[in-house]
């Protein structure tokens, strides 16, 4: 499954939209916490597709995804074997906002899609 977390450009082919960071946060955290609690149920979430500005959509900038992803893994038994599985998509125009969200992939080990 792929994700595009996005508030105004057209989905892609493939993936799944979600129109602000709050929605798109809170199916992840589901999705994981189903493979958490349930191992035989495979986690199927491949890559998520990030913007930055979200234009005031719920949950604020995606940024806010990746921060809240990174707290649970460092809270939650479980949860950073289940995330580190994802592979980050950064679609922003913003540099600064990239720049951002990259740093907290890098120093997460996470895997980017670039």
């Amino acid at each position: 499954m792929k994700l595009y977390v996005d508030d105004v450009r057209e989905c892609p082919e493939g993936y799944s939209l979600f129109r602000n960071s709050a929605e798109c946060l809170q199916f992840i955290i589901d999705c994981a916490t189903v493979s958490i609690n349930h191992p035989d149920e495979k986690f199927d979430i491949e890559v998520v597709s990030l913007d930055h500005d979200m234009g005031g959509a719920i949950g604020g900038d995606c940024i806010n995804i990746l921060n809240k992803l990174e707290y649970l893994c460092n809270t939650v038994e479980g949860f950073d074997e289940i995330i580190s599985k994802i592979k980050f998509h950064l679609h922003s125009s913003n540099p600064v906002g990239v720049a951002n969200m990259r740093a907290v992939i890098k120093k997460n080990g996470w895997k980017e899609k670039r």
